[in-house]
This record gives structure tokens, C-alpha cells and sequence, in this order.
């Protein structure tokens, strides 16, 4: 037996099919709201995500109170109603989230 006998011989890949062969992948509004929650929430000035008059009932709505995504098949949607910081200027704290 050589060593060239021992070493296993690689197998070529698959060949990858097409996209629209391959089936679609689809992202849960829910999914895109808690990832854009947690962008909002590492933006200097951002003080709070959702409204004040909403705080005490934020354990009642979810977790994502104050984000609304909604995903289309080529592009998504995120309203985000936020409290900024006093002293940071409301439309550069704004620019931050886009």
C-alpha cells in the first residue's frame, strides 16, 4: 500500500442551482424589528425606543414596542418612534438611525 492509497481523493462539490431553483428564504417582521431595536439602542441620544405614555405597559406589548418592520420580498420597512437625550440635536440622533 502507498501513501497515495491512504489519502483520500477529494469529491468535487455540488453544483449550486440557481435561486429561484433553490426555494426562498423569508425574515419575520418580528425578526427585523428586535435587530433594528438593538442598532437603535447603540445610537448616542437615543434615550428611549417607544413612548413614554406606553412605559408602563411595554412588559404587555413586547419587546418590540416603538419599532414596526415590515418585509417585502426585495426590500423592508422600519418605523421607529424614539425619546431623544436632552441636549443632542433631534435631526442628527435621526440621520444616526438611517
Amino acid at each position: 500500500m502507498s501513501v497515495s492509497d491512504a489519502v483520500p481523493k477529494p469529491t468535487p462539490a455540488p453544483a449550486i442551482e440557481p435561486a429561484r431553483q433553490r426555494g426562498k428564504t423569508f425574515i419575520a417582521d418580528d425578526v427585523v424589528s428586535s435587530i433594528a431595536r438593538m442598532a437603535a439602542e447603540q445610537i448616542d441620544g437615543v434615550h428611549q425606543i417607544g413612548s413614554s405614555t406606553f412605559r408602563a405597559l411595554i412588559s404587555r406589548l413586547g419587546r418590540n414596542h416603538g419599532i414596526e418592520a415590515e418585509v417585502g420580498m426585495k426590500e423592508a420597512a422600519i418605523d421607529i418612534e424614539i425619546i431623544v437625550e436632552f441636549g443632542y440635536p433631534i435631526r442628527e440622533v435621526a440621520e444616526s438611525l438611517c
